[in-house]
């Protein structure tokens, strides 16, 4: 079930708590104090919850999980097509490969 609790329902739901599960990152905080800008302590903040990060977040972890996402998704076709159509499918799949 991985396929659908980590791939469809994270990202088909955009659920960003699925998405980015406890994965935290180092922040330091900066704002407009009396005497101009003051930094306060670098503190781990946790991904599903920087809002502004997210999108840019997202687009990483999409290019590093993509790749085995869309190899499953073939590998599930390819064996829907092989009960289908039968062994056959496999060799004509190889042939189109080749191409």
């Amino acid at each position: 079930m991985i396929f659908k609790d980590e791939f469809r329902n994270a990202w088909g739901h955009s659920n960003r708590k699925k998405i980015f599960g406890d994965s935290q990152v180092p922040m330091t905080v900066l704002h407009l104090g009396d005497e101009g800008i003051e930094v306060e302590a670098e503190e781990n903040v946790a991904l599903a919850d920087f809002m502004i990060g997210q999108g840019i977040f997202q687009v990483q972890l999409a290019e590093h999980e993509a790749p085995g996402y869309f190899r499953y998704v073939d590998g599930i076709a390819r064996q829907i097509c092989v009960k289908l159509f039968g062994e056959n499918y496999k060799n004509e799949l190889k042939d189109l490969e080749r191409d």
